[in-house]
C-alpha cells in the first residue's frame, strides 16, 4: 500500500512540474506549436486545464492575461498530497 501511495505522490509531483513548465512557456514567448517539447507539454496538461478554464476563464487586464486554472489545479494537487 505504501509503495502505491508513494508512486501516486511521485506522479502528482511530476504533473505539478509539467504544469509549472506550462505556465512558464508563454512567458518565454513559446506558443503551443513552437517545437515538439511545447506540443508535448500542452498535450499533457490540456486534458485537465481546459475543463478547469471553463469555470475559471483567463482574465484579461489591458495587455495582461491572467490564468488562474493552473493555480487551482496546483492547489488541488497539494490538498490531495496532504491526505496521502
Amino acid at each position: 500500500m505504501t509503495l502505491m501511495l508513494n508512486f501516486l505522490n511521485l506522479l502528482l509531483d511530476g504533473f505539478s512540474v509539467i504544469l509549472v513548465i506550462r505556465v512558464i512557456l508563454p512567458l518565454l514567448s513559446m506558443s503551443r506549436n513552437h517545437n515538439t517539447f511545447t506540443r508535448i507539454i500542452y498535450q499533457y496538461t490540456d486534458f485537465i486545464l481546459v475543463p478547469v478554464q471553463k469555470y475559471f476563464p483567463p482574465m484579461r487586464i489591458n495587455d495582461i492575461s491572467l490564468d488562474f486554472a493552473p493555480l487551482v489545479i496546483l492547489l488541488v494537487i497539494n490538498v490531495i498530497q496532504a491526505y496521502l
